[in-house]
């Protein structure tokens, strides 16, 4: 109770955490770079597509998760705004949470609004390096 009070931590945060109410738009970045390295990833994946003889198809995505889906939600209505996407979907993931997850090209221009002029001490190097690797292997 001493932390809760002195301290506002609270019980099972990820369930309640709000988006910032007021983030001024050059902070915005910094703000989705940092929940990506704690909360987000990137999948890439190759394929067999049986209906055009077995050949390769590649599918990627990123991906930011949560337990809160309204935090989700206003993240996805920021970055829309913000107009770095334009397309994404929040689902409920099937062990419990919410996944915010942008198809390839989402996905680029989030990159490029992450990481962009940004030194390499103020975000996670394997997360970025993942992303970028995966990045190379679609273009």
């Amino acid at each position: 109770m001493v932390l809760t009070s002195m301290y506002g931590v609270i019980p099972n945060k990820s369930l309640r955490i709000e988006f910032p109410t007021y983030i001024p738009r050059q902070h915005l970045k910094h703000l989705v770079r940092g929940y990506f390295d704690g909360d987000g990833g990137v999948v890439y994946v190759e394929y067999k597509r049986k209906n055009r003889n077995n050949t390769i198809g590649r599918a990627f995505h990123s991906r930011f998760t949560s337990g809160s889906r309204v935090f989700l939600k206003e993240l996805h209505k920021q970055l829309q705004a913000a107009k770095i996407v334009t397309g994404g979907s929040l689902q409920v993931k099937p062990g419990g949470g919410f996944e915010l997850a942008f198809a390839a090209y989402d996905s680029i221009a989030l990159f490029e609004f992450m990481y962009k002029n940004v030194s390499y001490r103020y975000y996670l190097e394997r997360k970025r390096n993942a992303f970028y690797n995966i990045i190379q292997l679609w273009n």
